[in-house]
């Protein structure tokens, strides 16, 4: 009985210094990877060093981490939407630009992020995305409850300062080795992060993919352009979604309330003197024959319809001069286009060209015409090929 005792008594201090083991190797790996840095430690190390790039699976405070930013930038250029309108470098720009793309769910996430934001400080323009399944109903109705959930998660955080040893959870703890067996990270690299010098980016997916957001909010995306994320060749990863009704194409019905809230947010920047203009980012050519070919797009059509009241709102879902080559993927346009189609609104509001940096001449876009990045602009343009497998000379 007393040799039992002793054995088990043995298994389990050997069953803690085991975890106590993986458990230190694995904060280490994080530490390593800047994944301790609170929201404040992120902005202040991104503010000084601008090429240092934020992705992290751990830190997902996307609101306090826009809010810090915009304390310290105070932006001429405040960009608001989804991920389809992330492409925006600063270079394109010739005032201060940030990005405010993650905690935007909804409209009201829009409107209620817009009325703080202002407070602190008033950009002079407002760029904002607007998607179609932002008028979608049922996909609000299901946002609805995200959007509570992040104004509750926002306003307790602990995340706003740097995580001790100590303050780590268990399943942050447990994440690397998660992430191992997934294949996200390979084990050489963990055990070699481990006996490195830190990284400079922050987060271990920016450090992995070489990929995050900059200072800006820009999206930095090598993983894709370097065809290292394999997403969405052909563009057959979007066709599978519109033919199944699946995500940003589920089954659509227009929601009146979402247009009263867009009127609100035309109204919050006419009442604090700012400039606005909202944008139906592209669609590749590809995924919008898609849209037609399974009756989807009268969808897209109907919000455009219902927005024509609105001089300030440009629909460029699709236009003659868009090609394949020009995208992220079927539902991201990259910089080239994006610059492009911002050239073509300032022919109808000139008031635009004072914040487009004079810097791209055509000849620069002309030169550019099948790319995602400007070559002579972007750090990323190096890196570009033809990474959706459609024949792009890039």
């Amino acid at each position: 009985m007393i040799n039992k005792n002793i054995s088990l008594l043995i298994i389990f201090i050997l069953s803690l210094l085991f975890f106590c083991f993986m458990s230190l190797a694995s904060i280490i790996f994080l530490e390593k990877n800047n994944e301790h840095l609170g929201i404040k430690g992120i902005v202040n190390k991104q503010f000084h060093d601008k090429e240092i790039i934020y992705s992290s699976s751990i830190n997902l405070d996307y609101k306090n981490y826009i809010l810090e930013k915009f304390k310290l930038i105070k932006p001429d250029i405040l960009i608001i939407g989804s991920s389809r309108a992330q492409y925006y470098p600063q270079y394109i720009f010739q005032k201060k630009l940030l990005i405010a793309q993650q905690p935007f769910y909804s409209f009201d996430m829009f409107h209620s992020s817009l009325s703080e934001l202002v407070k602190i400080h008033k950009p002079k323009l407002v760029i904002m995305g607007v998607d179609w399944w932002l008028f979608n109903k049922i996909y609000n109705e299901k946002q609805a409850k995200i959007f509570d959930k992040t104004l509750k998660s926002s306003r307790n955080s602990k995340n706003r300062d740097d995580k001790k040893f100590y303050n780590y959870s268990l399943n942050e703890v447990i994440k690397p080795y998660y992430w191992i067996i997934q294949n996200k990270i390979t084990l050489n690299f963990f055990i070699k992060t481990i006996f490195s010098e830190p990284f400079n980016n922050i987060g271990v997916m920016a450090n992995v993919h070489k990929s995050g957001y900059d200072i800006n909010g820009y999206f930095v995306d090598n993983y894709s352009l370097s065809g290292n994320k394999k997403f969405d060749i052909k563009f057959e990863d979007t066709i599978r979604q519109i033919k199944n009704n699946k995500k940003d194409f589920s089954t659509f019905q227009f929601d009146f309330n979402s247009l009263e809230i867009y009127k609100k947010i035309n109204e919050l920047a006419l009442i604090n003197d700012i400039k606005i203009i909202s944008i139906m980012h592209p669609l590749s050519p590809k995924v919008y024959e898609q849209l037609y070919k399974n009756n989807y797009l009268k969808n897209l059509n109907q919000v455009s319809e219902n927005l024509k009241f609105d001089e300030n709102f440009f629909n460029f879902s699709f236009k003659d001069y868009f090609n394949n080559c020009q995208f992220v993927d079927g539902t991201h346009s990259g910089e080239v286009l994006n610059y492009l189609n911002l050239k073509k609104i300032s022919e109808k509001k000139a008031y635009l060209l004072s914040f487009l940096s004079p810097k791209i001449k055509i000849d620069d876009i002309a030169n550019n015409i099948n790319r995602v990045t400007f070559k002579n602009f972007s750090k990323l343009a190096e890196n570009e090929i033809d990474f959706l497998g459609i024949g792009c000379k890039k």
